[in-house]
């Protein structure tokens, strides 16, 4: 094993909690908080284990940034209003500015993100989201990793307007004209024989 200034470091109570603590409220990952201690990775999970308060000031400090991130991740889920500036300057007939600006205030609104709703549901909701679509027949599509369909596709069905069924998203009124599940097995199972009654 190599000894290098890593492995020297020793272990002060009063210093390396508050510090880990501090380093991992400004959403470094272990490593790096390591790396801001000036220890090696081995030597920072060993603190961890022995420390309790080491250990318990990590987890604080990763607190507010996941806290933070949470925040963020549902108000873009929900969308929210904004408001935009524009500073434009007045232009006379020559094509110069005058000196006046004008400013222009809109407000705007960002739509939640369709994939970031489908994941919240799939995580908070898992019985009822995994996802799983339940056709009128009782038969059940599962829906395909959804990194793998198109948003356009993702919309429709968080929207309500399309359902997956056997690789393909199709909509609503289609996939109530469907036959249920037990006669397309019936159809299935059909070996064209006659069958004659004794």
């Amino acid at each position: 094993m190599i000894r290098g200034k890593y492995n020297r470091t020793v272990y002060d109570p009063e210093v390396h909690p508050k510090k880990a603590e501090d380093l991992a409220g400004q959403g470094l990952i272990d490593i790096e908080i390591a790396r801001g201690l000036g220890i090696s990775r081995t030597k920072y999970y060993e603190w961890k284990k022995r420390y309790s308060d080491f250990s318990d000031s990590v987890s604080r400090g990763k607190e507010k940034p996941d806290a933070e991130m949470a925040r963020a991740f549902y108000r873009n889920c929900i969308g929210y209003d904004y408001e935009e500036t524009k500073v434009t300057a007045v232009i006379d007939k020559n094509g110069k500015p005058v000196g006046k600006k004008v400013i222009t205030r809109t407000k705007k609104h960002r739509p939640g993100s369709v994939l970031g709703q489908m994941f919240w549901l799939r995580v908070r909701q898992s019985q009822e989201w995994d996802p799983v679509l339940s056709s009128p027949g009782g038969g059940v599509d599962r829906v395909p990793a959804l990194d793998k369909l198109p948003e356009h596709l993702l919309r429709e069905i968080a929207e309500g307007r399309g359902v997956y069924h056997n690789g393909e998203v199709i909509s609503i009124e289609d996939f109530e004209r469907l036959p249920p599940d037990d006669e397309e097995d019936e159809r299935e199972e059909d070996t064209g024989k006659e069958v004659t009654d004794e």
